[in-house]
């Protein structure tokens, strides 16, 4: 752009975009935080970080997070984690029915522990057995 003294302007606009998805929303990029320089493609186009609603993850909340992996699979063993949708959070995710022989809410269960002895090994299992074995009662 040149003015009436033929004096060129060049115009360099910064662009800031918001991607955050699943209703996320943008904060203000802090020029100073040396974690922004992932989202920065070189000082002209800039991704805005995102703040995720409950549920999401990811830097621009495109993840659903699984509740049953940042609990460490918290059902019993053999019980089935479920991953409730969002919006639930880091408590989103029930469990299971427990195995057949236990009580319980699928987080905890008791019942029996079935000991079989076949040719000389030691097979340990939950549950009941369809043959008379050995059963030991715990609580």
């Amino acid at each position: 752009m040149a003015d009436d003294s033929n004096h060129t302007t060049v115009l360099r606009p910064v662009i800031y975009v918001c991607a955050c998805h699943n209703s996320g929303h943008c904060t203000a990029l802090d020029e100073n935080d040396p974690n922004n320089q992932a989202k920065n493609t070189g000082g002209r186009f800039n991704f805005l970080p995102c703040v995720c609603q409950e549920g999401y993850t990811g830097a621009f909340c495109e993840e659903d997070l699984d509740a049953c992996e940042e609990n460490l699979q918290p059902c019993y063993p053999g019980v089935k984690c479920i991953d409730l949708p969002p919006p639930a959070n880091e408590s989103g995710y029930k469990c299971g029915s427990c195995p057949n022989g236990f009580t319980g809410n699928g987080a905890e269960c008791t019942g029996e522990m079935v000991f079989i002895r076949a040719k000389g090994f030691k097979v340990f299992f939950m549950g009941y057995a369809h043959f008379p074995l050995c059963r030991i009662r715990f609580r």
